[in-house]
C-alpha cells in the first residue's frame, strides 16, 4: 500500500490511526523487514483497532518477487505483541493437508526435468486436490499449529489512555 501510495503522491503519509481494521494476508513473507510493517499497521490503527494477521509456516518458496519468511504461531504471536497488538485469538489458518499437497506437487514436478516435470506437475494438482477437505478435520486440533500451512493472528491495537484520567 505505502508503495503505491509513494507512487501516486510522492510525499505523501497516511495519518496515524486511519484505520479501525487492517488485513495483512499473504504478504509478510515477501518484505525485508516484516516488524517494521507490523510496526506501520499498529500506526495506522485507531486505538482499538483490530488487526488481522496471516503467515505462511510450512509452505513452499514462492517469490513473488522475493520469499524471505515462515513462521510458527508463537513466532507470529511474539511478533505482534513485539509492536504493540494485544493478542485476542491466533492459530492455524491452512491445515496440515494443503502443506502436503503443496510439498508433493513440486515434489512429484521436481522429479521430472523442464517442461514435462511441469506439466506433471501442475497435473497433480488435480490428482492431490480431493485431499484438501481432509483440512476440514484439523480445523480445531491443536495439532495442526505443529505441521500446518499457515498460521493466523487477530489483536487490538490498545485503546488511548482517557486525558481526563491523567495526572499533571
Amino acid at each position: 500500500m505505502d508503495h503505491t501510495l509513494r507512487r501516486l503522491a510522492p510525499g505523501a503519509r497516511i495519518a496515524d490511526s486511519s484505520f479501525d481494521c487492517i488485513f495483512c494476508t499473504g504478504t509478510l513473507q515477501h518484505v525485508t523487514d516484516p516488524l517494521r510493517v507490523l510496526a506501520e499497521i499498529h500506526r495506522l490503527l485507531r486505538p482499538g483497532g483490530i488487526v488481522h494477521v496471516e503467515l505462511p509456516f510450512l509452505q513452499g518458496y514462492h517469490p513473488d518477487p522475493k520469499d524471505y519468511w515462515r513462521w510458527t504461531l508463537a513466532g507470529a504471536r511474539l511478533a505482534c505483541e513485539r509492536v504493540g497488538f494485544e493478542h485476542l485469538e491466533s492459530g492455524t489458518h491452512i491445515g496440515p493437508t494443503s502443506a502436503l499437497v503443496w510439498i508433493a506437487v513440486h515434489y512429484v514436478g521436481g522429479l521430472l526435468p523442464g517442461r514435462l516435470g511441469s506439466a506433471v506437475s501442475h497435473a497433480s494438482r488435480f490428482v492431490f486436490r480431493p485431499l484438501l477437505v481432509l483440512d476440514r478435520l484439523w480445523r480445531h486440533n491443536p495439532e495442526a499449529q505443529v505441521i500446518g500451512c499457515g498460521v493466523y493472528f487477530v489483536g487490538r491495537k490498545a485503546e488511548a489512555p482517557d486525558p481526563r484520567m491523567t495526572r499533571a
